[in-house]
């Protein structure tokens, strides 16, 4: 363990879904990284066959609203090539999230869909009209 107590760990572990733990475990582990580096890592370790690091830079962004990861600068990245966002854990002991907080980000999830499905569906209307 790099930065966090072997407490803070433990307490890290047991609130978090298993790929949250995933991805905290390889940063923890092998950070500071890219998201598409880090996803090289969680494909290999946990046999993942996707080939895009969306799921993996979802849950980058949610350990950073739980205060377990942030962002410390830019790099060129080893996979990509391009200048990326650099992540790392921070070290902190997890942040409690109200109540209010997971359903506004429940809220804002089930927004997001729904506007993703109503531009599918105007796409489907305009090509059969046509």
């Amino acid at each position: 363990m790099r930065k966090t107590s072997a407490i803070v760990y433990q307490q890290i572990k047991q609130m978090l879904s298993v790929r949250r733990w995933q991805v905290y475990e390889i940063l923890e582990e092998h950070g500071p990284l890219t998201s598409s580096e880090l996803f090289e890592i969680f494909k290999v370790k946990h046999n993942f066959p996707f080939r895009y690091n969306a799921n993996v830079h979802s849950r980058l962004n949610e350990l950073q609203k739980l205060g377990l990861a942030h962002e410390v600068g830019t790099k060129e990245c080893s996979v990509s090539g391009n200048t990326v966002i650099l992540w790392d854990v921070t070290g902190n002991p997890p942040k409690t999230i109200t109540k209010e907080e997971q359903i506004l980000e429940s809220i804002s999830k089930f927004e997001k869909k729904l506007e993703r499905l109503n531009g599918e569906l105007s796409k489907l209307r305009s090509s059969a009209s046509l």
